[in-house]
């Protein structure tokens, strides 16, 4: 078994820029991933897709899927997204769009019947998203990445805790601090804005 890390080289300093990105920052992410589990749980429970009965639903899902993720880079969004997830820790080409594209694969794929990870996915999601919130704040987008990764991931799965115990594991002990802030406000959305 091959584990992942990624040590962060460049934190940014703990100041009033640096919260006030943080804060927005989670407030996105945290829409994202409450965007992504309630998407998923509607496509389960579509009445009309769960009245075609699960052959007819996966297979017409799984044409549109088919042809779509072909035209859309040639597959780029069809795997688990290592390749987003890589790409955005070490500064490879992310499109401003990739989260949304690889969100909505991947609920289609899990909400019609696929059986699969929705982890790897959710880190894929919070870190092509969060290399784009590093580029739009000009902020480290490794940081911004990561923030991401654990994040969104923490939000649509209800695990916070897993994902502050997770993050630290996997992008070591300095983003631990960062990581405490952004899951403290990541569960205040939870609770008070989304009601869940």
């Amino acid at each position: 078994i091959n584990f992942f890390r990624f040590e962060i080289r460049e934190l940014p300093e703990f100041d009033i820029k640096t919260v006030m990105v943080i804060i927005a920052s989670g407030v996105i992410f945290s829409v994202v991933g409450y965007i992504f589990s309630v998407l998923l749980n509607k496509l389960k429970t579509d009445h009309y897709l769960n009245s075609l009965g699960s052959e007819k639903k996966i297979f017409a899902v799984s044409i549109i899927l088919a042809l779509t993720l072909y035209f859309a880079h040639e597959g780029r969004y069809s795997s688990h997204g290592t390749n987003l997830i890589m790409n955005s820790l070490y500064s490879g080409e992310i499109y401003w769009y990739d989260w949304i594209f690889k969100l909505l694969a991947s609920v289609m794929s899990l909400g019609v019947g696929y059986q699969g990870g929705e982890v790897t996915p959710l880190f894929s999601i919070g870190a092509s998203l969060g290399f784009l919130m590093g580029s739009l704040f000009k902020i480290s987008i490794p940081f911004l990445a990561v923030l991401g990764y654990c994040t969104v991931f923490g939000v649509a799965s209800n695990l916070l805790i897993t994902a502050l115990v997770l993050g630290v594991e996997v992008f070591g002990y300095s983003i631990s601090g960062y990581l405490a802030v952004i899951m403290l406000l990541a569960h205040f959305i939870r609770k008070r804005l989304f009601k869940i």
